[in-house]
Parts: structure tokens; sequence; C-alpha cells
């Protein structure tokens, strides 16, 4: 497949000299359902080291993530250099909080939940899209520096940071901008909910711009 792709995305070049990308399925949806009774034979994680190889022409590797854990994917697919680009996601209220995290946290070039042209207000993606567009200027002024994070809970464990979980509530600790930070959501996750996400940006040391929803920041 990797082969066959790079064949079609080298003569495409030849006319369009565009960037290419092939996204992939990233496994069974369901228990039980086996490749071949979905779209296999793309670029999962665990095969992008094959496709670089094999199809030279294809300029990066990107998710469709319908999968519950969706910082892991972005991880796995920020791999080596790899930028992330999500072609796919759930258009659900968690999308209103992963996009933070996968914009400011991997340096995102594009977050596109499924169907995102048929979402309608009031959706809580409108209202996360409308935050994160008024402040693209200054999100991609930081992009790759190293003094930005994003953050988003999924009800699951490990952003990279130290966990903080206590009798009510849970968050994290990190370092940033010379300070250590304590990043605690003032809300359960409920799913089906908009979950406590956001994003912390230090303009210089001791110095931050902060922006989401659900959780306080000392």
């Amino acid at each position: 497949f990797a082969k066959y792709m790079n064949t079609v995305a080298k003569a495409g070049k030849a006319e369009y000299p565009l960037p290419m990308y092939v996204n992939a399925w990233l496994g069974p949806q369901y228990k039980g359902q086996q490749s071949g009774g979905y779209p296999s034979g793309g670029p999962v994680a665990r095969m992008m080291d094959v496709w670089r190889v094999a199809a030279p022409s294809i300029d990066f590797l990107a998710p469709d993530i319908y999968l519950e854990d969706f910082r892991s994917v972005c991880c796995e697919y920020t791999y080596s250099g790899n930028p992330l680009m999500i072609p796919e996601a759930r258009p659900d209220a968690q999308a209103a909080g992963n996009v933070f995290y996968a914009v400011a946290q991997h340096d995102a070039m594009c977050f596109a939940p499924f169907g995102i042209d048929s979402v309608v207000e009031p959706h809580p993606l409108t209202a996360s899209y409308k935050l994160l567009s008024g402040m693209m200027p200054v999100i991609t002024k930081y992009h790759g520096t190293g003094r930005m994070i994003g953050f988003t809970d999924d009800s699951l464990v490990n952003l990279g940071y130290s966990a903080y979980t206590g009798r009510d509530m849970k968050g994290f600790d990190c370092e940033l901008g010379g300070y250590q930070l304590q990043v605690r959501y003032i809300k359960p996750f409920e799913k089906g909910k908009v979950p406590a996400s956001g994003l912390i940006i230090a303009t210089e040391d001791g110095e931050y711009i902060i922006a989401g929803a659900g959780f306080t920041l000392s």
C-alpha cells in the first residue's frame, strides 16, 4: 500500500508541488473486528517507519482519531518529527476540549472533527473554535518554542506531567516559564459533557496567557 501511494503522490507532485499526506484508520472500532473488515494496511503508528521508507513522497502521516484515548494517539503521531494533522475525529463534546490539547500541546496543523461542515450552533465546538481562532496569531508565534502547553480532562492518566488526583478534583503539576504550575479541574469528568480544558502560554518568565474553561491555575 505504501509503495502504491508513493507512486500516486509522486505523480501528483510532478504536476502540482503540494504537500501530500495519508490518513490512517487506527484499527478495529469494535471488539472482534478483523483486518479487511475495516480499511487496514494504512500508516498506523507501529508502521510509520515502514511507510516513511516505502513512501518518501508522502510528507506526513495523519490519524483519524475515534478512539477514547485521544492523547496517546497524538503522542504517537508526533513521533520522530511527524507534524500532527488530524483530518478526522469524533465531533462530540469531548472534541471541544481535545482541540486545545492538540493545537497547544502538539502544535497541530489541523483539527477537523468528522462532519465539521455540518456542525451548527449551539455546539460546544463552536465556542472552542471562536476562542482559538482569535488567538491564532499568538498560538502560532509560540508553536515549537516549548513555552506553551495544552490539556484536557479525558478521565485517563498521564499528560506527560505529574498527575494529581485529590479527593474532589483532578489535575496536574508542571513547570513552565520559570514557575511550578498547579492546574486543578474544578468539575468531575462526565462523558458527553465538555471537559475541563485549556492552554497556557508563558510569554515571559512569570507572565502567562491562559485560555479555556473548567480549571483553576496556581
